[in-house]
């Protein structure tokens, strides 16, 4: 379970040649979290409202992506995540509202390259859409085979003893 940096969600919806799931899951995932009642180091936004906001930003960019998210199950959470919903697309806010959340300091410049590695692991590369064609020099393993490759190396010395 992870909430996506904001960049995250708009690089995924404009990608063509990233499966939406990976936008979609997001969204099945906060809902997963809120009937859990379990708290997560990557789910971090407590304040419902703020939430409700976040959620109208990864529906808008799912819907983007291709994605048929049903918006009416919003209701199931809570009117103050509604509410947060329903006015994340309000005008009043400032740049149509959604973006009133980024002010989380939890979506930092660190959470964006914590999910650049997350979905690196993943075999989608979004680390040329952060940082163009300097990315290589974030990256220590440039290839998802080299990953693979490496890691049944480390766990095969650690179950040899």
């Amino acid at each position: 379970m992870r909430l996506y940096h904001p960049r995250t969600l708009q690089i995924l919806a404009s990608r063509k040649d990233i499966p939406k799931r990976y936008s979609c899951s997001v969204w099945s995932e906060i809902f997963k979290w809120k009937a859990s009642g379990k708290s997560h180091p990557k789910m971090f936004l407590n304040v419902d409202f703020e939430l409700g906001i976040y959620m109208r930003f990864v529906y808008n960019e799912a819907i983007k992506k291709g994605c048929s998210l049903d918006r009416l199950k919003v209701k199931s959470l809570g009117n103050i995540i509604l509410h947060g919903f329903e006015r994340g697309n309000c005008d009043e806010m400032g740049e149509g509202g959604q973006y009133m959340f980024l002010t989380c300091s939890d979506f930092d410049n660190n959470y964006l390259f914590s999910d650049a590695c997350s979905l690196y692991y993943k075999g989608i590369n979004i680390f040329p859409d952060i940082f163009g064609d300097k990315w290589r020099k974030y990256v220590p393993v440039e290839s998802h085979k080299e990953i693979v490759r490496q890691c049944n190396k480390f766990l095969n010395l650690n179950a040899n003893g």
